[in-house]
Parts: structure tokens; C-alpha cells; sequence
């Protein structure tokens, strides 16, 4: 993969590093050899290009394998798309009917890109530990990057496979034979890693000439705050989700159509791809609908359409429809075909934190906090009065029990965040409700489809990779 593909998305970048004005410099493919490495860790512009190769790669390889490809697949997988009738052989079909098999030709990029992308991170870190001549605040910037895109490649690996390796290196010798570590040891290896992370990264977006495309240490408390709900420990998943709420770098937009710009203040972490001058996202090119869905092509579940209540402006803004009007899809991102440089893949956002602590909150039994972020959340959701929408989205009353609050805070996410990298499959799995949701549209889900099994590929290449039960 060359750098240099044209001259837009990371632009800011260019100015600051100079990191694109030269070709790849680490490749897995052809692993670096110790001089070469030093090389590399030995002068801060080529360090840099170093780690915004991994950005890279993560936002454009695999048509975008963890930006809109993770969308699409795991909203088949989940109750968010459906696909035409399709031959029942096909891979798509193993998704969309959640069915998946271990030799399931779209799978295999949900497991290699991140193990490839987890090599380029390793060498990052081990290259930087070697350094003695990198400036300091730039080692430990780029340190604090690569371990956040470790914590972010290996949370993400766990919720959809469980056990998964435990990677911190690039010794092949090792890498070839790793066992799968328990999921609790990869999670506390997680937050572990973003902790440190959240210490060695900067605190605004200055490196990057303002545009949110590299983590900072707001990214770094994003993560660890999702991590900690999903480890159910209430207590620091409010405290971290408060860090990005009260933080004036951050704050829910007024205008639902800014959401998913370059320039959004609601943006923690944003991923653009670097391709051929042809399109602003992956998820556009992916999602609108022109005309019917062809074969290739998803659509909106109506379970998930009629989610939505009278007067929420969500429905208006961030969903789409064909000219006849029989077929709705995602319309978060909406240049389709364009090259505006002004769309960015949303990765990690305020209105997330807000749905954190609100769950949080009621999970340790302060309903009213709880309530009362969700009518933060919704009061910027809320369609203006007109004679089609009579009525805005209304308050949420907090005179409610436990069960019914957590049940509004599942409600809001599901149409918050909708299509957006496996959330809504990862909510489903956590909170132990995706086969009593999914039934009616999947009734054939059973235990075992709530993890993916580990690809028939890799477990080839390594004797010592297991498989998940019923596979």
C-alpha cells in the first residue's frame, strides 16, 4: 500500500510530519530488519509516517474493514440491515441469516486485518522503546498512540470472537503458535494499555492541525469508559465518561446534519480514508441506495425504522430513501461518489459517553442522572414542530423503576447508533438479550452464533488456535 494515493483526507498531517511525501515505511509483508528499524525510529518524520500508516491501513484497507465493512456485517448479523434474497451459499448470506461458517471468505478480514494492523502497532512500540533519538514529546505521543490502537484493535477482536490471542510482539516464533487468551485477561490487557495511553497523549488536536484523525488522550477515555461498561464496573465508567462531558472540547451538536463532519464537535475519533480521489467515506459508497438494493447492496430493517419515535429528528436526518420511496438505508454519511474532504468515519463520539454514563448511572441506581443524560441526548435529537411532526421527541420521565430506565438506555442507543461499528451487536451480546431480540427475525439464532468463529484460515496457519463451541 502506497502512502501517497493523492492529496487530500490527511492533508493537516502533511504540513506537521511531512509523513506523506515518501512511501511506506514498515510492511509486514517484508519485515523490517533491525537496521532498518532503527533507521526508522531514529528521525521523528519518519516515525511518524510510521504510525499514520497504521490510520491508514485501518481506515481504507479491505474496502474499509473496520469502518464500513464492520457496519455492514455486523448490521447483517445483528437486526439493523437485510439484504434481497440471495443464494443461501453465499457468504453474505452466512451474516445476513446469521449462519456464519469458519471458512466464511468475509470473516477472515475481521480477524487478519487486525492482526496485521496489530504487527505494524508491536513494531511502533518496539521500535520506539529502542530509540535514543526521537524527541521526547514525540515518543511518547507516538507511544501513546500505538498502544491506544492495540487496546482499540484487540477490544474489538474480543467482542466479536471472545478468546482471542494475546499479541505484544512481532516474533513470528511466537505469534505463529499463540493459544487464545480468556477474554477477561485480553480486557484488563485493554484498559491497561489506555490508561497508559491516556498519560502519554496530548490533550488537544493542535498535532494534528485541529482535525480529529489521531487519538489523543480523550480517544484514550472514550475507549477505557466503553471498556468499563462492558466489564460492568459502573463506578469508573461514569467517572471516565464524565472526563469527555465536562471537557469544553466537546459538546452535542445542534444541527443534526454536522454530526458526521471532519469538523464535529461531537467527533473524539475520526478514521478518513487516504484512497483514489473518488469518495469522502466507505460507509456512503457502501449505504445509499440510489435506486432498489441490488445484490450487493443492504437496506434498513422496518424493526429497526419503527424504532424510531414521532418527532425524532434522527429518523429525518441520519436515514435515507430511495426516490419511490420503498427502501430506506443509513444516510449518516451522505457523499456518495463526492470528494469534499468535509465527511470523516465517526469512530468514537460524545453522544456515546452521554449513553455511558446515563447506563452507568441507573446500573448503580441514580435513575434520575441516568434519565437526565438521555434528555441531554434527546433534547439536541428533537425535530422542530411542523404540521408532518406535530409533536418533538419528549422527556423521559425518571419516575420509573431500574429495569424500565435501562430498557430507554438500550432504546437510545439503538437509534443513536445504528450501523456504527458493531455497537448494536455488541449491546445485544453484553446485556444477554440477542437471542430473545433476535428470534423473530433469525429464529434459527442459537448459543453458539453469539460469537464468530475463529477463521478455518488461521487456526491452519497456528495448531495451537481452538475454535469457539458449536463450530
Amino acid at each position: 500500500m502506497n502512502i501517497m494515493k493523492n492529496k487530500y483526507s490527511y492533508t493537516a498531517l502533511i504540513a506537521l510530519t511531512c509523513a506523506f511525501g515518501c512511501k511506506k515505511i514498515l510492511s509486514i509483508d517484508n519485515p523490517t530488519n533491525q537496521t532498518s528499524t532503527e533507521n526508522v525510529f531514529n528521525m521523528d518524520s519518519k516515525a511518524t509516517s510510521a504510525l499514520i500508516d497504521i490510520y491508514i491501513r485501518m481506515a481504507e484497507e479491505g474496502s474499509g474493514r473496520f469502518t464500513s465493512q464492520s457496519a455492514l456485517l455486523s448490521g447483517l448479523y445483528s437486526d439493523e440491515l437485510e439484504a434481497p434474497p440471495i443464494n443461501g451459499n453465499s457468504p453474505t448470506a452466512g451474516f445476513s441469516e446469521t449462519r456464519l461458517q469458519s471458512n466464511n471468505p468475509l470473516l477472515t478480514p475481521f480477524w487478519s486485518e487486525s492482526y496485521f494492523c496489530l504487527y505494524q502497532v508491536n513494531s511502533v512500540i518496539e521500535g520506539l522503546e529502542k530509540s535514543t533519538m526521537l524527541s521526547t514529546q514525540l515518543k511518547m505521543q507516538i507511544q501513546g498512540e500505538a498502544k491506544f490502537l492495540r487496546a482499540y484493535l484487540l477490544f474489538e477482536l474480543s467482542n466479536y470472537f471472545g478468546d482471542i490471542p494475546l499479541v505484544t510482539s512481532t516474533d513470528r516464533n511466537i505469534n505463529q503458535i499463540i493459544s487464545r487468551s480468556s477474554r477477561t485477561d485480553v480486557l484488563n490487557f485493554v484498559i491497561k494499555d489506555l490508561k497508559d495511553a491516556e498519560q502519554l497523549l496530548p490533550s488537544d488536536f493542535s498535532f494534528s492541525g485541529g482535525i480529529r484523525i489521531r487519538a489523543t488522550k480523550w480517544a484514550a477515555s472514550a475507549l477505557i469508559a466503553r471498556a468499563y461498561l462492558y466489564n460492568r464496573d459502573w463506578v469508573n465508567a461514569e467517572s471516565e465518561s464524565t472526563k469527555l462531558i465536562s471537557s469544553p472540547l466537546f459538546k452535542l451538536e445542534d444541527n443534526l446534519l454536522n454530526v458526521f463532519l471532519l469538523t464535529s464537535t461531537e467527533s473524539i475519533w475520526q478514521l478518513k480514508p487516504v484512497v483514489d480521489p473518488y469518495f469522502d467515506t466507505f460507509e456512503a459508497q457502501f449505504f445509499i441506495l440510489e435506486v432498489a438494493p441490488g445484490t450487493e447492496q443492504v437496506f434498513l430493517r422496518s424493526s429497526l425504522l419503527n424504532a424510531f419515535e414521532s418527532g425524532d429528528k434522527r429518523r429525518f436526518d441520519w436515514v435515507g430513501n430511495t426516490p419511490d420511496g420503498n427502501w430506506s438505508y443509513p444516510y449518516k454519511y451522505k457523499l456518495k461518489g463526492q470528494v469534499n474532504e468535509t465527511e470523516a468515519s465517526s469512530i468514537l463520539r460524545l453522544a456515546e459517553q452521554y449513553l455511558i454514563r446515563a447506563e452507568a448511572r441507573i446500573q448503580r441506581g441514580n435513575i434520575e442522572g441516568g434519565i437526565t443524560d438521555l434528555n441531554a441526548l434527546r433534547s439536541k435529537r428533537r425535530a422542530s414542530p411542523t404540521a408532518t411532526v406535530p409533536n418533538p421527541l419528549p422527556e423521559i420521565s425518571a419516575l420509573i423503576t431500574k429495569e424500565e430506565a435501562l430498557l430507554k438506555v438500550f432504546q437510545e442507543r439503538r437509534v443513536e447508533l445504528f450501523c456504527e461499528y458493531g455497537q448494536r451487536w455488541f449491546d445485544l451480546t453484553r446485556s444477554g438479550r440477542a437471542i430473545t431480540e433476535l428470534k423473530t427475525v433469525k429464529p434459527q439464532i442459537s448459543q453458539k452464533d453469539l460469537l464468530f468463529p475463529v477463521p478455518q484460515t488461521e487456526r491452519e496457519l497456528n495448531p495451537n488456535l481452538s475454535q469457539n463451541m458449536g463450530y
